[in-house]
């Protein structure tokens, strides 16, 4: 089994079809002991039935996923950081709130024994737990996630935009707790960042990206958690809409003036 291959062929499918795939190349991946194309499609599926809100199935698969892990040897590895923060994800869209904080922790916990301090990946643990502290209406411990993103991403300098967008979230839980002033300073950092990058992705003024804010609109979009190929966001009629690299701050699913 080649899991570019798979990849391929999964960009290729309608909406209908991508689970009968996936659960075919999965039962075929563990037939033949193909740890290496199991645990990454386990978590494709996961990230597929999030997407679509199908909850009770992506409960199923997040079980056989942390059996894998554990049958496979994989504990305090990046294999599992990798799917903890995936299934995170999963327990925070399904309203779990707790269980997903306590696989962020997890996750967290392996970070620190695998991970430099610096490392990119800390960004999207970071923004990841922003978004569920901002869901539980903790504000104050989602600026502090972000403000952890921010640290690393700042170090970064093809990461520019990436940080106007993690200024924008730190200013809408700032909006959240009344602190308008905080709000409109981090705006600001983004607005300079947008305009000196030419405003190449995002064609909105000033006025419109502060009133959004005010209002209380996410501005940006859900940072979500590691995925091992394109996001599965179709139309009805299996068009893709939106895509996603993979990266902790790329867009994708709400956008800017939607």
């Amino acid at each position: 089994m080649d899991i570019a291959r798979i990849y391929e062929e999964l960009d290729a499918l309608k909406y209908p079809e991508i689970e009968g795939y996936l659960r075919d190349k999965i039962a075929e991946a563990k037939e033949r002991d193909a740890f290496d194309i199991y645990i990454p499609l386990l978590n494709e599926l996961i990230g597929f039935f999030r997407d679509s809100t199908q909850f009770d199935k992506g409960a199923s698969i997040k079980e056989e996923l942390l059996k894998a892990l554990e049958s496979y040897g994989q504990q305090d590895t990046m294999n599992q950081a990798t799917s903890l923060l995936n299934i995170a994800n999963f327990d925070r869209a399904a309203g779990a709130y707790e269980e997903s904080l306590r696989e962020f922790k997890k996750c967290e916990e392996i970070y620190h024994r695998l991970l430099a301090k610096g490392d990119y990946l800390w960004a999207g643990l970071y923004n990841n737990k922003s978004l569920l502290y901002q869901e539980m209406g903790d504000n104050l411990a989602a600026i502090g996630a972000l403000q952890d993103a921010l640290y690393i991403v700042k170090e970064i300098p093809e990461r520019e935009i990436e940080v106007a967008t993690t200024y924008v979230n730190i200013a809408q839980s700032f909006a959240s707790l009344g602190q308008i002033e905080e709000a409109k300073t981090n705006v600001g950092e983004a607005l300079r960042i947008f305009k000196k990058d030419g405003n190449r992705d995002y064609h909105y003024s000033d006025h419109r990206w502060g009133s959004r804010l005010l209002r209380g609109n996410r501005i940006c979009a859900d940072h979500r958690a590691h995925r091992f190929r394109l996001c599965y966001h179709h139309t009805a009629d299996g068009d893709p809409y939106c895509s996603d690299s993979g990266d902790p701050g790329d867009s994708c699913g709400e956008h800017p003036g939607d």
